[in-house]
């Protein structure tokens, strides 16, 4: 059974956001640049290695720029963390992190982007050529909200309408917590 909740979050997200959907890249992240000697002593060593999402914000802080298809905002939405994997240059204490663009960790195991993203959305039982059509690189934004309602079974019309619904939810959400931060800023300057 389709996850539809998850789909209508997937595609809120790609309509508030849409700078950070690139439907032929699974994930992708700007490169990042570590100095060697932040992490740990055993990963000061030649060579590549992989990285956790923690491991890079415990030296970097949150990585910003990342971008994804539908299966990868699918993983991302649901809790996954990005795998990154580094090239290490000890002489010059520099680590060039990138972005794995094909797997995520989600609940303690790594996972490809597509097989999470078919259990995720509910598609796993589809067949392969049948599950594969959402997550084709060439899809435009028309065409993947085409097969997300076949996959639902819901008429584009009604799609629409639950996503622009997810949409004000969120933005409402936004202005809630922006309010909220805004009167603890000035309950601080009036202290």
């Amino acid at each position: 059974m389709a996850n539809r909740k998850l789909f209508i979050e997937v595609l809120a997200h790609v309509e508030l956001e849409p700078e950070t959907w690139q439907q032929a890249n699974w994930m992708s992240a700007p490169p990042l640049h570590l100095q060697l000697d932040k992490l740990p002593e055993e990963r000061q060593v030649l060579g590549q290695f992989d990285l956790s999402q923690e491991e890079v914000e415990s030296v970097h802080g949150v990585a910003c720029g990342t971008a994804a298809c539908i299966a990868g905002w699918a993983c991302l939405l649901s809790g996954a963390r990005p795998r990154w994997y580094a090239n290490s240059y000890p002489a010059e204490n520099v680590a060039i992190v990138s972005v794995d663009n094909r797997n995520v960790e989600y609940k303690g195991r790594i996972h490809t982007v597509n097989d999470l993203a078919h259990r995720l959305l509910g598609m796993a039982v589809l067949s392969p050529e049948t599950r594969s059509d959402l997550f084709d690189g060439k899809n435009t934004k028309d065409e993947v909200y085409r097969i997300s309602a076949e996959y639902l079974d819901l008429p584009m019309s009604e799609l629409h309408r639950l996503v622009d619904e997810r949409v004000e939810g969120i933005l409402a959400d936004r202005a809630e917590l922006l309010a909220e931060l805004r009167r603890k800023a000035k309950a601080r300057a009036t202290a």
